[in-house]
């Protein structure tokens, strides 16, 4: 292995811990990796990398189901049912991991395409881990962009709704659409509508949480992965 591959994996595990840190003691975290909750807290606090075959076995301990089960730690509801994510969207430790997780999955992507704002800290986090731009869509136009691609789309009230990007920043690109939140799935059509628009191809759709039908919805619209971490 490359050295710049083991301090990527290194710098990857070390993410991980601190995501792991949101939600346990660093005692549950010894019991978890099996390492002292010395030796957590110097990884965590970057006083030391840990060498490449622990930071192998952090990095396995996270599969597709284990971060799920963390992930749903960090979701709330209100009184009448309303997912809150904020908890989710606000931490960057967890955004990381994520990212890490959705770019391996989706690494041949050309661009990143969201919706703002609730979008926006994810996508960013997986452009940068995959090395693309990310491009988000807005409600209004930008005051100094003068041309712009326009899409309209209805929503599940029965009015219509328009997402602009500059003219340009799509085209023809391998485009991963990323949200927040499935719920009706009119915001990931429009951004479906905006893609194809431009002649992009869409290699995959990424959501933190999903309704799950709203969720199966995109999955008609799309001929490519459309993956979650939580569904409800």
């Amino acid at each position: 292995m490359k050295r710049v591959e083991k301090v990527k994996k290194q710098l990857k595990a070390i993410k991980f811990l601190k995501f792991l840190k949101n939600t346990n003691t660093y005692e549950e975290l010894s019991d978890l990796t099996g390492f002292s909750p010395v030796t957590l807290n110097r990884y965590i606090m970057g006083r030391v990398l840990p060498d490449i075959k622990r930071a192998e076995e952090i990095v396995d301990l996270f599969g597709q189901d284990f971060l799920e089960k963390e992930t749903e730690k960090l979701v709330r509801f209100d009184e009448d049912g309303y997912i809150d994510n904020s908890e989710l969207i606000f931490n960057t430790s967890f955004m990381e991991t994520v990212a890490d997780l959705v770019s391996e999955r989706f690494e041949d992507s050309e661009k990143v395409l969201t919706a703002a704002s609730d979008g926006i800290p994810l996508g960013v986090h997986i452009g940068k881990e995959l090395g693309v731009n990310c491009i988000f869509a807005k409600s209004r136009k930008e005051i100094g962009i003068d041309d712009f691609v326009e899409v309209r789309y209805k929503l599940g009230s029965g009015r219509s709704d328009s997402y602009f990007i500059p003219k340009g920043s799509l085209n023809e690109d391998k485009v991963l659409i990323i949200d927040d939140l499935i719920r009706t799935g009119d915001t990931q059509k429009a951004l479906i509508k905006m893609a194809k628009k431009t002649n992009s191809e869409i290699i995959g759709v990424f959501t933190l949480i999903s309704v799950e039908e709203g969720l199966e919805e995109i999955k008609d619209l799309v001929d490519c992965p459309v993956q979650t971490l939580l569904k409800y």
